[in-house]
């Protein structure tokens, strides 16, 4: 099983991805190893500390590879753990040597390398080489230019016949069996960094210039090339964590720290299966058979076909017999042993060439009209003579010898059936923390038919036949184009308006989130073809119109129909967005088209698009189908009809096609709901106007609005939002609860029911059941099981006092600006951010045992913040470090709570007043169950970065000795 154990840093949907991966024999099968390693495969063996390499002199490198599939960028940091058990003195310079090196194209050329080798003279050093051997960074390369201009001005020529001097290398001692290598990129530079026995913290060795280019490959290695004996090394593991990683595939997390590459395809026993056979669509209705053929034992399903009259009581002891030895059917064996009867007497030969034929072609004639005269007439006598003798010798090698149509078949291996594939991992669910999937969002439409709506009509005709287009000529001489030259007449651009017929109505998705420059659609319909554009301008494309609110995943497309049914016809769709960008889809029409399809005025008006905020940080997305008085329609993208109690809204964003209300505003008015209803509606002067009130529901297509003592309606068309009143939030339901985040910012939980190739099924909150497409599942987020965010309880109590007079509110999943959390130059996704000083009580009810966090500064705070942090359960103090600084690592807690009542975080004044005291509790969970012992002892004893060189040890925390590095990978960072 191909597993990824790490403590992650960010979940799911942050900014900083981590990939992980253990070298040792528990984690990695033989047959991963075997495609990610490389040179003397022979001499890497999977043992329980790691991958051991053994070299003799003069052997290849060897070493491991990340899969070719993988690539990460943006800012990142590479940490790589190693052992070194024997490296040899080398007869040359860099003749022994072990290292980790980074590529962006090729990672045998690399373009950053960091080693420990051993020098001719015997010192265990480190050495950091640029691309192609160059001096290492502009240290290396100013001492080389140096050497070079005294080499210039004769100072230190070599004497005649002499060798030139050797240029200095810039080498760094090592100490100790066990070392960390790091390689850490912000922006295009690209430090080195190591921990070993040396010193108590990580060491800074130099720097290069790389570029802000992904990464393709990553190797650790060992090189014996002119050793004075062997090498023996061990890899222990690799860590990654960078901006964005891809080519991973869908990732399975649990809570604990582990990590599944792999589809999830089924649901079993309250588990999640990864990996294994895919998941099937339902079956379709069984197709129903003749009268005849349908005929079977009573209570036994029939297979389609194989439907014949009784056999005679004479023959069913041998059809039985026939069907237990070959598990075909009986009437099937008779009329096969009928044809072999008659053709060992007069066609020997065609048995093995005509059989087959006669089988599919005759066999259905003689079931139903010779078959049962010959059963009771010849059968008997061919029983007495021959029967006994085909039983008992014959028959079990003319079987063999039929069926394969050779003679020589009996020496002929049957085909082996394929291996059943098997799940890589079978996981319960409430140990489940998240599913992401790597999708690629591609553009996708269908065409949803001609409703009842007219916004466009058809574009300029084409010349006739023999017509000639005047030409745009000017008597001005200087504007006139030169003899022989011809201008084109220019195309006058065509603005869509209604003409009264329906428009062909088509909806795309996956949008990205910037505005739409152009958009063409191309077809060919079945009286020629036809093609449409947003900007005419010098085209004799017909206009389109494009229905989109803001810059939403999802948009309206109208177009006027052409004259040839679109029916089973492809549409072509190309998009240019206004950053230059281009996406295109293919769109099969299962619609028919009509030009001359009439609007109908008496009919209703079609629905609005609508954003729906709900409780819990939900959002819905769909066609707007009304207000009622304690609930909302909505029908979502692919067609589920929703029925959402009023109790659960929060806000409704229209989505007209220009917004004067934009998404932050109206975010910010969410924060901020009142006692009252708030309407937001366009006056005629285009400005936003805030009316408090009460919110009766649509009838039509207006809103019903109360407001000043009085009942009064509003076109939808004017509506740019509704923002519901505050009150008392439903309660959650109990237990494990998914949250499914779907393409265009949809957000919805509930219990999930079924698994299905095409569809997820879920019940809501509310009851409702929802089927969700599978494709547009972009991550699945679960809560209430074995693990709990901080950032996902409400404290019970809070308390805040600031040093002198203003109070910065506490805030969770954020920093105090409302940017993401950020320490040390790490994203997370969940924690809570404060400001000294600050209390924060949570109530436990015993149903916890572990608190995990990682507490320091957030990076805005310039390393200016020192306070005094301390964790209490019940009263009782766990932990206390009365001089946290933010010149100093964040530290890795994993404290005992079981049976807590109560969790009380405390951040109070440092010496310096309140300076810079912006503390984030990054990754703040309470465990349910104790974390595995291994996760728990590398959590407890490892700092959560020893990479920073020069920093003071934290306090409570122990740095990792060089001779024992067992922690878990990335967790004594």
């Amino acid at each position: 099983m191909h597993r990824v154990v790490l403590l992650w840093v960010s979940l799911l949907t942050g900014d900083v991805h981590e990939y992980s991966r253990p070298l040792d024999a528990k984690k990695i099968e033989q047959a991963t190893l075997d495609a990610e390693s490389y040179g003397e495969k022979k001499q890497v063996k999977r043992e329980d500390d790691g991958l051991h390499i053994t070299l003799a002199p003069g052997e290849a490198e060897t070493g491991w590879k990340t899969p070719q599939t993988l690539k990460f960028g943006g800012n990142f940091t590479i940490t790589a753990n190693f052992v070194v058990r024997k490296l040899p003195k080398p007869a040359q310079d860099d003749g022994t040597a072990v290292g980790l090196a980074i590529a962006t194209q090729n990672v045998d050329q690399p373009d950053a390398t960091l080693v420990r080798l051993v020098e001719t003279t015997g010192a265990n050093v480190y050495r950091s080489i640029g691309k192609a051997g160059n001096a290492q960074g502009p240290q290396g390369m100013q001492m080389q230019m140096q050497m070079q201009m005294m080499a210039m001005q004769g100072m230190g020529m070599p004497q005649p016949g002499g060798k030139p001097p050797k240029l200095p290398r810039q080498t760094f001692p090592a100490k100790g069996e066990a070392f960390r290598l790091e390689l850490k990129r912000e922006g295009s530079t690209v430090r080195y960094h190591v921990l070993d026995g040396e010193s108590g913290s990580g060491r800074y060795l130099g720097q290069i210039e790389l570029g802000a280019g992904d990464i393709a490959g990553v190797k650790l290695f060992a090189v014996n090339r002119n050793g004075a004996e062997g090498l023996d090394i061990v890899l222990r593991d690799l860590t990654v964590r960078a901006d964005r990683i891809n080519g991973l595939g869908t990732e399975v997390r649990t809570v604990f720290g582990e990590i599944f590459h792999g589809e999830p395809t089924a649901l079993e026993g309250g588990k999640l299966i990864v990996g294994g056979p895919p998941p099937v669509a339902p079956p379709a209705t069984p197709p129903t058979t003749p009268g005849p053929k349908a005929a079977a034992t009573p209570g036994e399903a029939k297979p389609a076909g194989a439907a014949s009259p009784p056999a005679t009581e004479a023959a069913k002891p041998d059809q039985a017999k026939a069907e237990k030895e070959t598990g075909g059917s009986p009437v099937k064996e008779n009329a096969t042993e009928k044809a072999k009867d008659t053709d060992a007497k007069d066609k020997p030969k065609e048995d093995t060439k005509d059989k087959p034929k006669e089988d599919t072609k005759d066999k259905p004639k003689e079931d139903t009209k010779d078959k049962p005269k010959e059963d009771t007439k010849d059968k008997p006598k061919e029983d007495a003579k021959d029967k006994p003798k085909e039983d008992t010798k014959d028959k079990p090698k003319e079987d063999a010898k039929d069926k394969p149509k050779d003679a020589n078949a009996k020496e002929a291996p049957k085909p082996t059936p394929p291996p059943k594939v098997e799940p890589k991992a079978r996981v319960p669910l409430d140990e489940v923390e998240g599913i992401a999937f790597e999708k690629a969002l591609t553009l996708s439409g269908r065409v949803l038919g001609q409703p009842n709506l007219d916004f466009t009509r058809p574009g300029l005709e084409a010349p006739k036949d023999g017509a000639v287009a005047k030409s745009d000529t000017k008597t001005d001489d200087v504007l006139a184009p030169p003899p022989g030259t011809v201008t084109p007449a220019k195309i006058p651009k065509v603005e869509p308006k209604p003409n009264g017929i329906c428009d062909l109505h088509l909806t795309l998705a996956n949008l990205r989130t910037a505005a739409i420059k152009q958009v063409t659609i191309n077809a060919q319909t079945d009286k020629g073809p036809a093609a449409w554009r947003l900007d005419t301008s010098d085209s004799r494309d017909w206009p389109l119109v494009v229905r989109r609110a803001g810059t939403e995943t999802w948009a309206d497309l109208f177009l006027e129909p052409p004259a040839g049914d679109l029916n089973g016809k492809d549409l072509t769709v190309n998009i240019t967005y206004a950053d230059g960008q281009n996406a295109n889809a293919t769109i099969k029409s299962d619609k028919r088209s009509d030009p001359k399809l009439a609007v109908d005025p008496t009919a209703p008006a079609p629905s609005l698009d609508a954003r729906v905020y709900l409780t819990g940080d939900e959002q819905l997305f769909g066609k707007f189908e009304g207000l009622g008085e304690d609930s909302l329609r909505l029908q979502t993208p692919w067609g589920d009809r929703l029925t959402v109690p009023l109790a659960r809204v929060i806000g409704i964003y229209m989505g007209l096609p220009e917004h004067k209300e934009s998404a932050e505003s109206f975010a910010k008015r969410l924060r901020t709901r009142g006692t009252e209803d708030l309407l937001l509606a366009r006056s005629k002067d285009d400005e936003i106007v805030a009316i408090p009130g009460i919110a009766e529901g649509t009838k039509e297509d207006k809103l019903l609005f109360h407001f000043q003592e009085k009942t009064r309606s509003l076109p939808l068309k004017q509506v740019e939002g509704l923002v519901l009143a505050a009150r008392p939030e439903p309660e959650r339901p109990d237990g494990l609860r998914p949250t499914f985040s779907m393409a265009g910012g949809i957000v919805v939980s509930g219990l999930w029911k079924t698994l299905e190739a095409k569809t997820w099924k879920i019940e809501t909150a509310w009851g409702q059941s929802l089927d969700l497409p599978a494709a547009e599942v972009r991550s699945v987020r679960f809560q209430g099981g074995q693990m709990t965010y901080l950032s996902d309880l409400e404290p019970s109590r809070v308390d805040e006092t600031p040093f002198f007079t203003r109070r910065s509110p506490w805030r969770k999943d954020v920093n105090l600006a409302g940017a993401p959390l950020k320490v040390d130059g790490i994203t997370y996704e969940h924690g809570l951010a404060v400001h000294s000083r600050s209390a924060l009580t949570y109530d436990l009810n015993g149903e916890y045992t572990t608190f995990e966090a990682v507490v320091g500064f957030d990076d805005d705070a310039k390393k200016l913040g020192r306070v005094d942090c301390r964790v209490f359960a019940d009263g009782k103090e766990i932990y206390a470090n009365p001089d946290l600084r933010a010149d100093a690592p964040p530290v890795k807690l994993s404290l005992p709570v079981a049976k807590a009542k109560q969790l009380k975080l405390l951040i109070d004044f440092g010496p310096d007043q309140d300076t810079g005291d912006r503390v984030i509790w990054a990754n703040a969970r309470l465990f349910r169950k104790p974390p595995p012992t291994k996760t728990e002892v590398a959590a407890k004893t490892a700092p959560a970065d020893a990479a920073k060189p020069g920093s003071p040890e934290p306090q409570n925390t122990k740095t990792p000795t060089p001779t024992n590095t067992t922690t878990k990978p990335g967790s004594g960072k």
